[in-house]
């Protein structure tokens, strides 16, 4: 990345008026471009207007943090996220005699760098099949180094060796590691690995900008070399590859609106698909969802009108979310057909309902949506 698109960056995060910043460097390897990183870092100290606090971070395979990186990132408060996937054999398959480099840098900080380890570093472990019999073993190495914050994430890119057969494993696996985990908060009173540790539940009067990550609430925004901005870079990418796919195999591409997920929302789906600019991928729009986050399905059906290709329901409740047969919860469906009708939506409603009954529960729901007008074809 050139300056000129970093300062441009940094200027835009600078003026967002928001009294805490995060600057994250990722990539790719962003240490290999640490002249960049460290202006960057000089730049937004010098310019930061009075009150802001900044939270700075880096992702890093670790092979190049040198005693001066690190002395460097630590002055600034650095969260250093370290790739790495602990034991030899794993770490073997993620790079040939990289484990002897990262195993002396966690030497290193735990020796001359101890106040800042629980705090400022956490080591990325990447969940892969072939790493899954040596997952607890690196949990069980890593904390016998003095490491106090573990991710655990899935490869985002298919793996060609998961097979049904890995489930088991996986669960021999995760077991093992909640024991650990166990076992180090009865030591400490902290709790190691990050999915354990639990997280806030869902206050049903939030905003649909806060269920999910800040790229929807327009709080985020990741740059990458060449200067161009994605709310989500791996959405954008995947849409990069899999909207050629759809054309070529003849079939549509539909986006959801999802609580859980990147697009909560009618109005934060429609900017981004309509930003990026294909009018082949259409949307799905779940009544259901929709009116779990607080959004009207009416207001909802009438946002992505130029876009929809098909509609979900199920039923559910604000407090509590679920796709239930429909009348088991609280969505209004007064007004549904005439606002599908009124946007253009022609083809019939599919049902998305999880039940224990589906036969009755399909058609108890079907005789709802005819009472709601959808009609005897409903």
């Amino acid at each position: 990345m050139n300056w000129r698109t970093a300062r441009n960056a940094l200027e835009w995060l600078l003026s967002s008026g928001s009294s805490l910043i995060s600057v994250e460097f990722n990539g790719g390897e962003p240490l290999l471009e640490m002249a960049t990183l460290r202006r960057a870092v000089e730049f937004v100290e010098a310019n930061r207007p009075p009150g802001t606090r900044v939270a700075y971070s880096v992702t890093t395979n670790g092979t190049l943090l040198t005693p001066e990186i690190l002395a460097f990132l630590f002055e600034h408060g650095f969260t250093i996220s370290i790739s790495f996937d602990g034991v030899e054999a794993a770490q073997r398959k993620r790079g040939e005699g990289t484990f002897e480099v990262l195993d002396r840098l966690i030497e290193q900080l735990r020796e001359e760098h101890a106040p800042q380890l629980a705090p400022h570093v956490k080591i990325l472990l990447t969940l892969v099949a072939s790493t899954i019999p040596y997952f607890a073993e690196s949990v069980r190495y890593l904390l016998g180094k003095g490491v106090q914050a573990i991710d655990i994430a899935p490869r985002l890119t298919p793996d060609p060796d998961w097979h049904p057969s890995c489930r088991e494993d996986l669960e021999r696996t995760m077991d093992e590691i909640v024991r650990l985990s166990l076992d180090h908060w009865r030591r400490t009173g902290t709790v190691p690995v990050s999915f354990l540790a639990g997280a806030r539940p869902p206050d049903a009067s939030a905003s649909a900008g806060e269920f999910l990550c800040s790229v929807s609430a327009a709080t985020s925004l990741s740059v990458d070399p060449d200067g161009r901005g994605w709310a989500c870079p791996v959405f954008a990418s995947s849409l990069q590859e899999l909207a050629p796919l759809a054309r070529e195999a003849g079939t549509r591409l539909l986006i959801e609106n999802m609580p859980f997920a990147f697009l909560p929302d009618a109005e934060s789906l429609m900017n981004v698909v309509d930003g990026y600019g294909d009018d082949g991928i259409r949307v799905i729009y779940d009544v259901a969802n929709g009116h779990f986050i607080g959004e009207s399905p009416i207001q909802g059906l009438q946002r992505v009108r130029d876009r929809l290709g098909l509609v979900h329901f199920s039923d559910t409740t604000r407090q509590s979310y679920k796709h239930d047969p429909l009348g088991c919860g609280d969505l209004p469906l007064a007004g549904l057909a005439a606002a599908m009708k009124e946007v253009g939506y022609a083809e019939l409603p599919m049902l998305e309902i999880i039940s224990a009954k589906p036969d009755s529960d399909i058609a108890d729901s079907c005789r709802r949506l005819v009472e709601a007008g959808f009609g005897g074809a409903a």
